[in-house]
């Protein structure tokens, strides 16, 4: 029998101090349907977290007919090698992400540092239950999507270094919505398609709504575009992909003061693939998300909310190289959790209330996976999680209280507990300030630690010892020095951990009530990254300064037949005899690189209302300062920002809109800054990138009984048609992390309310 979450137990004292009854209170009593907004469990508060949202007419006015793709335009999400091309356009991915799959990436920590929720719950990691696959959530149904740009682990747990997106699904129509979109690139053979059918319906107490969508893109071709080298002609720089889902909501209260609701999120998926090495592969992929719980008011302004959910991603992969099968296998990843979430006013103060959230969780992860080919299941994994955690809103000025430079003063804290069943336990905390000097000017600030948990995949990752003569500058007599290569992933694997620091300011002029200026420095600290050390253990001993630590000369012959001895495999292809090894290497994938990113963010929001229309501008930016690596512990420090395959120095991207009645334009710049080609010497620079959309639309008048509700839009991607710089020595000839394969792109878009 499992036991209950250790944290439940607090949570448990809370209620029974605050008791249950719902008498006749004077206080103020908390609606069901106040805010709760990504990067805090408190309804109805402001975070001080650095937090953008994009809401449906927004990410609608772009253009853009997919998740994944309105996501590469944000400047704080960075493409990375999980993006709308997937794995075809670069090989060397190291997330191991399938041709198609779709992750974001703050910051560009990589794709398992950023937490990715749906309506706030886990979304089942895809491919080999590492990252989560954007391309399954339906367009359609997102009604806003939350991005917090700081650590948050003290809030969500696992994954939340960078921060965390949050996909917020609409929960209500009234009526019924048709929407149908095709095009593709004016040049080439690429084509898109789009079909959604939304169903809603509002009753007395509750509504529910159904959506289903279908979407699909053909390959893009190498030869289709100029900038290809003649080697990879035949290859595919993104992949044909098809996919349907489906989605379902529902809530209904229960009296006065109870809430139920549910939600279940259902995909499939198939994609085909030939990359730059001329490695195809079809996969298959499907997905489920299911959540259902019950929210009630408590005695004064206190709520209760109890919540399970359950996720699961198969992928079914079947790869050839040339004639050969080189991957034919089922993934299979899956979680279900329970939680617990306590929320409501401490204690009163002058400046509003002191508020607290506590809960609890209990989550159990899976991973599977069955070779085909061989007939046998080659993976089965499985972990229990278990969490405890708390947040406090304390605001000293406000309200009542507040005086001059004192409108606001706020602070905010949080600690999460989780105790993992294979490696062990870990807490972080979250500090966070906000102070509002005058109505329109407010600094914001956070600091707190965060971690990324080892994957299920890398825990089970078998152990190797190898006999193997490696290149060595210090060899006497010959050019190799006899070696024991230790390869796979150390058994004792500790989570890899972050700290980030934020300061941020708030500007709204009280002259321009609908300017809204925003600025914010940024600082992650990512260590104990876990990867092998060096990309290929051939240069380890050439490069011994850079891995200093992971190299044992002259070592007894007892260590080395117990290395041998407590590996899974033990591999001698040159019959070298155990007693000449002369240095013992360790390749094994574990807790030794690091990461420090500093950088800037910026965003400027304006609207006016006037007699020839609404106007709208907005921009948002991102400016790194720094981008250092370290590969292992003994390693220098490297400043990889600016240069090829990673994140570039500036990206921005502003947006103009015009509506006049029912006619609306909006257009938008997208800049990539020039950084530095390091793949060939001497090095180059590769010029910047800027490409421009356009989207034009008619909404008829909803008086028209036969046009009524029906919208009419073309949008153009790129619309001057620019193609990616050049990039000399890059397998695709260009950097697929930084620039879009697809030229300009024109879609054409009918949407009927009924």
């Amino acid at each position: 029998m499992k036991k209950i979450p250790f944290a439940s137990g607090f949570v448990l004292t809370l209620f029974a101090t605050i008791g249950g009854a719902e008498g006749n209170e004077t206080a103020k009593v908390l609606t069901l349907d106040e805010v709760l907004v990504t990067g805090t469990h408190i309804r109805g508060v402001e975070s001080a977290s650095p937090v953008v949202i994009y809401d449906a007419q927004h990410i609608e006015q772009s253009g853009y007919s997919s998740v994944q793709q309105f996501l590469a335009s944000i400047p704080q999400n960075w493409t990375g090698a999980a993006s709308d091309q997937g794995a075809s356009a670069q090989v060397a991915t190291t997330d191991h992400s399938f041709p198609g799959e779709s992750s974001p990436n703050i910051h560009g920590l990589g794709s398992g540092a950023t937490l990715t929720l749906v309506n706030g719950q886990r979304l089942a990691a895809a491919g080999y239950g590492i990252n989560a696959d954007l391309s399954m959530v339906p367009l359609s149904a997102i009604e806003r999507i939350e991005l917090v740009t700081d650590g948050a682990s003290a809030l969500y747990g696992s994954d939340a270094i960078a921060g965390v997106v949050n996909i917020v699904l609409k929960e209500s129509l009234a009526g019924a919505e048709t929407v149908a979109e095709y095009g593709g690139a004016t040049s080439g053979g690429h084509t898109r398609m789009r079909v959604a059918q939304s169903l809603g319906r509002d009753w007395s107490g509750g509504h529910g709504l159904i959506s289903y969508e279908y979407s699909g893109q053909s390959a893009l071709e190498a030869e289709d575009r100029e900038f290809s080298p003649p080697s990879i002609v035949g290859a595919y720089l993104a992949p044909e992909m098809k996919r349907h889902s489906g989605f379902a909501t529902v809530r209904q209260d229960v009296g006065a003061h109870t809430e139920l609701f549910g939600s279940v999120l259902y995909a499939h998926k198939r994609t085909d693939s030939l990359n730059v090495l001329r490695s195809a592969s079809s996969n298959t992929a499907d997905q489920y998300a299911a959540t259902g719980g019950v929210r009630r008011n408590l005695a004064k302004t206190w709520t209760l909310s109890i919540s399970g959910s359950l996720g699961d991603s198969q992928m079914s992969e079947l790869s050839r190289f040339g004639a050969a099968i080189s991957g034919d296998a089922v993934v299979d990843a899956g979680h279900w959790s329970a939680s617990a979430l306590l929320q409501g006013e401490l204690l009163p103060l002058p400046g509003g209330a002191i508020k607290l959230a506590a809960g609890s969780e209990y989550r159990e992860e899976r991973l599977r996976k069955f070779n085909r080919a061989a007939g046998v299941r080659s993976m089965d994994e499985r972990r229990t999680v278990e969490a405890g955690f708390a947040e406090l809103n304390i605001p000293l000025f406000g309200g009542e209280n507040r005086r001059q430079l004192l409108h606001e003063l706020t602070f905010s804290a949080a600690a999460r507990f989780e105790r993992y069943s294979d490696f062990g336990d870990t807490s972080n905390e979250k500090l966070g300030i906000r102070w509002r000097a005058t109505p329109s000017v407010l600094l914001r600030g956070t600091t707190g630690t965060a971690f990324n948990a080892p994957s299920l995949l890398t825990m089970a990752t078998p152990t190797q010892a190898v006999v193997f003569p490696l290149q060595d500058p210090l060899a006497t007599p010959g050019p190799t020095t006899p070696s024991l290569l230790l390869l796979g992933a150390e058994r004792e694997l500790d989570a890899e951990t972050g700290r980030s620091t934020t300061v941020g300011l708030d500007i709204r002029p009280a002259g321009v009530p609908s300017l809204q200026l925003s600025l914010t420095y940024f600082e992650t600290r990512y260590s104990g990254r876990i990867q092998a050390p060096a990309p290929t253990f051939i240069g380890m001993l050439i490069n011994e300064h850079d891995y200093a630590d992971l190299i044992t000369r002259d070592p007894s012959l007892d260590v080395v037949n117990a290395l041998i001895a407590g590996s899974d495999s033990f591999l001698n292809p040159f019959s070298i005899p155990i007693d000449a090894v002369e240095a013992i290497v360790n390749d094994r994938v574990q807790n030794v690189a690091a990461i420090e990113v500093r950088g800037w963010d910026f965003s400027l929001d304006y609207r006016r209302n006037t007699r020839h229309g609404v106007f709208a501008i907005g921009m948002a930016a991102e400016k790194l300062d720094a981008f250092e690596q370290r590969l292992t512990r003994t390693s220098e420090r490297q400043d990889v920002s600016n240069t090829v395959f990673n994140p570039p120095a500036w990206k921005l991207r502003t947006d103009f809109s015009w509506t006049l009645h029912n006619f609306s334009v909006s257009s938008a710049l997208n800049y990539v800054d020039s950084y530095v080609n390091t793949l060939i010497a001497p090095f180059e620079s590769v010029p910047s990138f800027a490409t421009i959309d356009l989207r034009c639309s008619y909404e008829f008048d909803a008086s028209s009984r036969i046009l009524g509700g029906l919208t009419l839009a073309l949008s153009a991607i790129n619309v001057l048609d620019e193609a990616p710089p050049r990039v000399r020595g890059a397998l695709a000839g260009y950097d697929a992390t930084n620039a879009s394969p697809f030229e300009r792109l024109v879609l054409a878009q009918v949407r009927k309310r009924w």
